[in-house]
């Protein structure tokens, strides 16, 4: 009976130590994804002049007037009127 009680601690202990392994093993595996997700996060905006004017840039296109009346080139001198 002595011995199946030092086996039974034994196998606790056993237990035990892999628990706490793996709970740092954890811990630090997530202490590594947070500084891994944080890394160079910097916020460009905030550190950006926020007084500076901003000068827009976009301007409406010129469009040309179609409606204007164009020159007719179809028209015909009469020549014959122009001789006399």
């Amino acid at each position: 009976m002595d011995n199946s009680l030092n086996l039974l601690i034994l196998q606790t202990i056993q237990n035990i130590t892999k628990q706490i392994t793996m709970k740092k093993v954890l811990g630090i595996l997530a202490i590594a994804a947070v500084f891994t997700a944080c890394a160079g996060g910097e916020n460009k905006e905030a550190t950006a002049d926020t007084t500076a004017v901003t000068v827009d840039t976009t301007t409406a296109p010129v469009v040309a007037d179609t409606t204007a009346a164009t020159a007719d080139t179809t028209a015909k001198v009469d020549t014959a009127a122009a001789a006399h």
